[in-house]
């Protein structure tokens, strides 16, 4: 429609209401205690030795970069902070392929402990309890105890005063051990035959060989006790292997500490439960971490008050390891590559992590120094070391380190990839995800698997784009508080599925930035909070709340205006000064339970730009109602009930929201004109200033007979006149000036 047609519409309409107006008409994630990872490090100056280099060093076998230095120091330097060294009773003292390194006397260890600890990390000692390998199949009880043999009260005697001798050794030469792990994988117990569990004989059987088991342990419990400092406490751990075998740790654990005379172990003066984790094909990750979870939680049911005397027990994996390359004897489901080895133990790590109650307390490699050296035979060939057949470290020394998770690699890449993060792949509620200055140019990343994460932060000024793959996405979650999407530099796109499992923040501090969410949205139930001058912008938002507190959300425009696609559903809004809400040219349906202010509320929130459309060049306007009023069943191509502020985009004077403005309009307005008790758009209030008045008219007027565009024929803004408007007008006007006349007659009498 030209200007000229506009203005003599405008000027019609003014005669018309003019006339026919009488009279006025009345008018809302940390770790409490220390999580280690580590490794255990026994071999390490033997495979020196073996290798030519006893002092270590720089003349040492291993490298970091290839630059030569102390291994220990090679694993503090990532974030390995303990290390277990294991000891044996009476051992051989040099390495044999038969022996294969168990050769660990008191003496090697305090030398080792005076190394390790001086690096800053703490010590693990590891009692076997017998001249060689203590595991599931082993439990040799030691030569010098065996002859003469001893009864059970004898051999528990002989624990205790061989655990207290030895741990006084250590603490004399200034080492104590800061965690005593009692006995190594004792799965079927220890210290055979005295010590060895019963599965399969009379009740009275299993229950008198759970009574020994638990005998033996007690009294290397004791000795720790005796041991310890006045007022210290030093973490006693126990160990199984198998923490991937369906319910054996809980069973085993349960049995341990279950009363002596109800059948068990009655060992409870303990803090560690450990478990081993070797992956295979029958087993995996998964039924460990449902193991775990669920002894995590029996833990926390059995003490839910922990106090010092009386700790929470807490869940170690003290044993896990994983090829670098090619072996047989491995069957997981990471790859055997050295990227499939670091992801194997960030993914255990990781899940100790998060166990619930805060219950983990650490992970720890096996052998990362067992490297091909010397002519001998290593355990696996080298395969699962954390050095390659050079001595050079391997990516899998990156997941010892607690830092957040940081994006590093300056290339496409994708999330689940442990190569391409530093301090591991964020996974789990409350972990951290940090793109920052890897990237020097665009770069996506894309979800090779559905993960997720508490906080995304970004902090570049090259775009990161986290791009969807076979449907997968990113729920973000937090154990409590709120999750967090955080952009301090840059513009950037999440493109991937979002689901929001808690309340979340999302926070673009500098004004120029945009925050592009384009990836379909899930937040049922929670609330979104807009923060800083940037801008945040989605399809659509379906949550509880929205709370603009700064800058500017944007609901994408779509093709189709009011389409379901772009139509947002909140329980509750909240846009505050100097801030905005833009939703294009999209609807938006505001529930309540009661309606109070929140009519002339948006009124107000629209009259001040705080709530808008940037697509209002050309006649068009946000109109709004309170649906108990407009009796909608459907609005935006969404369902709707009565107890709903609808907002819609539309055309300037489109009282009724019909996408037209005709007589229908001008009879809301004219119903209303002069009225200045918050009047409303369904009530002819086109300018927002609460009162029906000539300029209100003056917008009807200038689109009367005017409709919304045809998605599939017209473009985006413009506007399509009635065919009949001029019919209509001149029928108001005739109308008009025949009431006129008779008022003015009237008052002439």
């Amino acid at each position: 429609m030209d200007l000229a047609a506009r203005k003599k519409r405008r000027r019609a309409l003014y005669w018309c209401i003019a006339g026919v107006v009488s009279a006025p008409i009345s008018t809302r994630f940390a770790q409490a205690d220390p999580f280690y990872v580590g490794s255990d490090i026994s071999l390490l100056p033997t495979i020196e030795q073996l290798s030519g280099s006893p002092a270590g060093g720089a003349s040492g076998p291993f490298k970091d970069g290839g630059v030569a230095r102390p291994g220990e120091q090679i694993l503090v330097n990532h974030g390995d902070n303990i290390f277990r060294i294991r000891i044996f009773v009476n051992p051989q003292t040099t390495y044999t392929n038969t022996n294969a390194g168990a050769i660990q006397t008191t003496a090697y260890d305090i030398a080792l402990a005076q190394r390790l600890k001086a690096t800053g990390a703490k010590v693990i000692l590891d009692f076997h309890y017998s001249d060689t390998w203590a595991d599931p199949g082993h439990q040799a009880i030691p030569a010098a105890w065996s002859s003469p043999v001893q009864t059970l009260t004898q051999l528990e005697s002989t624990v205790q005063s061989y655990t207290t001798s030895t741990l006084q050794a250590f603490k004399t030469a200034g080492v104590m051990p800061d965690i005593v792990q009692l006995g190594n994988e004792t799965t079927s117990g220890l210290l055979w035959n005295t010590g060895k569990l019963n599965f399969s004989g009379t009740q009275t059987q299993q229950n008198a060989s759970w009574a020994a088991y638990g005998g033996l342990l007690n009294a290397g419990i004791a000795a720790v006790r005796a041991v310890q400092d006045p007022g210290q406490r030093i973490p006693v751990a126990l160990s199984i292997d198998k923490g991937d075998k369906d319910g054996q740790p809980q069973f085993h654990y349960g049995m341990l500490q279950k009363s002596v005379a109800n059948g068990g172990g009655g060992v409870t003066d303990f803090d560690i439960e450990g478990v081993d984790f070797y992956s295979s094909s029958t087993t995996g990750i998964n039924t460990m971490t449902t193991n775990l979870t669920t002894l995590a939680n029996t833990n926390f049911a059995a003490n839910p008050n922990p106090t010092a005397s009386n700790p929470l027990k807490k869940i170690m994996v003290l044993e896990t390891n994983y090829p670098w390359k090619t072996n047989g004897s491995y069957t997981g489901s990471w790859a055997k590559t050295p990227a499939g080895q670091q992801m194997e133990f960030t993914d255990v790590r990781n899940m100790v992590l998060n166990l619930p109650h805060n219950d983990g307390e650490g992970a720890l490699w096996w052998y990362p120094e067992s490297i091909q050296t010397g002519g001998v035979s290593i355990y696996n060939g080298g395969a699962t070391a954390m050095f390659d057949a050079s001595g050079n470290a391997l990516p899998v020394v990156n997941a010892f380190s607690l830092s957040s998770p940081t994006w590093n690699l300056d290339s496409n890449g994708t999330w689940y990839n442990a190569s391409d993060w530093t301090g591991g792949v964020p996974m789990f509620t409350d972990n951290i995800a940090n793109f920052g200055s890897a990237i020097t140019a665009p770069r996506t990343i894309t979800m090779n698997s559905a993960e997720t994460a508490g906080t995304i932060n970004f902090n570049n000024s090259n775009s990161y784009t986290i791009g969807p793959n076979s449907g997968n996405g990113i729920t973000l979650g937090v154990s409590s508080g709120q999750a967090a999407i955080n952009v301090t530099l840059g513009s950037h796109t999440i493109a991937a599925p979002l689901t929001l499992a808690s309340d979340t923040t999302i926070t673009v501090t500098p004004a120029a930035s945009t925050l592009n969410i384009t990836g379909n949205l899930t937040a049922t139930g929670k609330n979104i909070t807009k923060a800083g001058a940037g801008a945040v912008q989605f399809q659509n938002i379906l949550a509880a709340g929205l709370i603009v507190n700064a800058g500017s959300v944007i609901i994408a425009a779509q093709a189709s205006p009011n389409s379901a696609a772009g139509t947002s559903i909140v329980g509750s809004l909240s846009i505050a000064a100097n801030s905005s809400l833009d939703l294009t040219n999209n609807a938006l349906i505001e529930n309540y339970t009661t309606p109070g202010t929140l009519l002339n509320d948006t009124r107000i929130a629209l009259q001040s730009g705080r709530l808008k459309t940037s697509l209002s060049a050309g006649g068009f306007a946000l109109g709004y109602a309170d649906n108990a009023t407009l009796g909608r069943t459907s609005f935006g191509g969404q369902p709707v009930g009565l107890s709903a502020i609808v907002i819609g985009y539309t055309i300037d004077g489109d009282a009724d929201l019909d996408g037209t403005v005709n007589m229908q309009d001008f009879n809301a307005l004219a119903a209303n004109f002069g009225s200045a008790n918050q009047q409303t758009w369904i009530q002819g209030d086109f300018n927002y200033d609460g009162i029906v008045n000539l300029l209100d008219l003056n917008i009807l007027a200038t689109e009367f007979g005017v409709s919304m565009p045809s998605p599939s024929s017209v473009a985006l803004g413009t506007l399509v006149p009635e065919p009949s408007s001029l019919a209509m007008i001149a029928a108001l006007i005739w109308g008009v000036r025949r009431r006129r006349f008779c008022r003015v007659a009237n008052l002439k009498v």
